[in-house]
């Protein structure tokens, strides 16, 4: 399970730019234990995983990259979508 677990972390690091730091707080651990679990040297207690799974929306808003691309909107478009003053 614990390997699994790992990979599957792994690729949403990657995938949305996460941090070690950002999987650390979420998790409530320390930055080292972190590390050390997502780089396969240490088994994760199941109360990591637990953290990381309830926690798993949180953990992702933390995310350094913007995943899709969006299009940007011109200012006179914008202004046309405020209330009228």
């Amino acid at each position: 399970m614990n390997t699994n677990n790992v990979a599957k972390l792994k690729t949403i690091c990657e995938v949305f730019g996460i941090s070690v730091t950002a999987v650390a707080n979420v998790a409530d651990v320390s930055r080292t234990y972190a590390s050390l679990v997502i780089h396969g040297k240490m088994t994760a207690s199941s109360e990591f995983w637990r953290n990381i799974e309830t926690r798993l929306e949180k953990l992702i808003s933390l995310r350094q990259i913007q995943l899709f691309d969006v299009p940007s909107v011109a200012t006179t478009k914008l202004e046309s979508l405020l209330p009228p003053k």
